[in-house]
């Protein structure tokens, strides 16, 4: 769990798989590390290469991380590096299009959302860092009505995909 913050998507995950959360927040890891005993967390900036040996993960969840980052394309390689061929990668990030523009741009420059990009320009990303996407939608957040579009209609992007084979 890349950007694990104080673990909440990490202790679900915990309940079924082996896990491990990273993030760049020491507080955070710590209150983690206290909650979640038999869990292996880690204090890494994640736009550096994760220190863990390539393959080494089934699974990679990124959720509302690619949008703080300067470059994330480096990053998504450095994810590629660590997941095992065939691996699946479960991304979530703003989706940058009008309504979101709209109605988010003073949130996003709060919250430091550096890298947003719109669906169409995320797939494209995950494409070029050598993933390809099996399914991609648009939502809008659980916090307020919930909602799952095929199309861009949504603020917020989701995309599932694998990591192709090396070659």
């Amino acid at each position: 769990d890349v950007g694990c913050g104080y673990g909440y998507l990490t202790r679900r995950l915990a309940r079924h798989f082996e896990t491990t959360g990273i993030d760049v927040s020491e507080a955070a890891i710590r209150k983690c590390r206290a909650t979640l005993p038999d869990v292996t967390f880690a204090v890494h900036e994640v736009e550096q290469p994760f220190p863990m040996p390539e393959g080494s993960f089934d699974v990679v969840t990124l959720t509302d991380v690619l949008e703080h980052l300067v470059d994330p394309e480096s990053m998504l390689g450095n994810v590629r590096r660590v997941l095992k061929d065939r691996g699946i990668l479960y991304v979530t990030t703003p989706n940058l299009n009008s309504l979101r523009r709209w109605l988010y741009a003073e949130a996003d420059r709060r919250e430091h959302h550096v890298s947003l990009m719109s669906r169409a320009d995320l797939v494209t990303l995950l494409d070029r860092s050598g993933f390809r996407v099996l399914r991609s939608w648009t939502y809008v957040s659980a916090y307020m009505l919930p909602g799952r579009f095929e199309s861009d209609a949504g603020p917020e992007t989701g995309v599932l995909c694998e990591k192709v084979a090396s070659r």
